[in-house]
């Protein structure tokens, strides 16, 4: 069993696409900026750090959804989709609803990373699938 690596480094790099604009003030930014109580300058201070540390993620989320996608077989990309959302629904926003449980986290945040993560995951899977 052999992952492409150029397709998870494209995957990874998908989701780094997908969260500049997510995150960006012309979507849901300012939203979430807001529920955390930060503010532009705040977030721009670890802004280099945040995005080596947050592509390395993603190429360790790449290579697993590929192993994913190879062991079960999924090679097109309307299933890969799908097993990446449902992936991402058992076991990331599940997950990541436990600090909105256990710290009081706020709601609005959540559904905003949570809706972030169902998307990307679809996107890297569906990738992953056909080019994987």
């Amino acid at each position: 069993m052999q992952v492409n690596i150029f397709a998870v480094i494209a995957a990874a790099m998908a989701n780094m696409v997908i969260g500049y604009a997510w995150y960006s003030t012309a979507l849901f930014g300012q939203k979430w900026m807001g529920a955390l109580g930060l503010n532009k300058e705040v977030a721009k201070a670890g802004m280099g750090k945040a995005i080596a540390l947050g592509f390395v993620t993603a190429l360790i989320t790449s290579y697993v959804l590929g192993v994913a996608m190879i062991l079960a077989g999924i090679t097109t990309a309307a299933t890969g989709a799908l097993a990446g959302f449902v992936i991402a629904i058992g076991l990331v926003v599940t997950t990541m609803y436990g600090a909105v449980i256990w710290s009081g986290r706020s709601q609005t945040a959540f559904i905003i990373e949570a809706a972030y993560q169902l998307v990307t995951f679809a996107a890297m899977a569906s990738l992953l699938a056909v080019w994987g």
